[in-house]
Parts: structure tokens; sequence; C-alpha cells
């Protein structure tokens, strides 16, 4: 996810199982990512230049094949 600003933040997503790594963009997120960018910057008196974030759980995939042996 590019920012608008001169701060990037990098949204990735790694399943647990399989290790796949997805790429997320969503520009619902960006307003959320700069307020928290400039209440970090604030709070902390720092300037942050860039961001990588990384979520980790199940994908799509591994949830549906979890769901299906407990079913």
């Amino acid at each position: 996810m590019k920012i608008f600003s001169a701060k990037p933040c990098i949204l990735h997503f790694k399943c647990i199982k399989c290790n796949s790594i997805i790429d997320i963009d969503n520009k619902s997120l960006e307003l959320d990512y700069l307020k928290l960018n400039s209440k970090i910057e604030k709070e902390n008196n720092l300037i942050v230049s860039d961001a990588d974030i990384m979520l980790i759980g199940l994908c799509n995939k591994c949830r549906e094949d979890e769901n299906a042996k407990t079913n």
C-alpha cells in the first residue's frame, strides 16, 4: 500500500500453514495509516519514513481446509 505522502506503508499477510505471502493493497486503510503515523510521530518525537507491516494468520484456502477437517 503506497501512501500519497512521502511515507509509504507496505502491508503483507503471511499464512502460518502454507507460508504464502499476500500483498495487501486497500485504499480504505490509507487514512488509518496516516492517522497512526502522525500520532506515533507526535507522541514519540519521531519522523517515520517507511513502514513494513506483516500480518500473520491463516489464508483463505488454509482456513477453508481447516474448517473442512472439523466438519
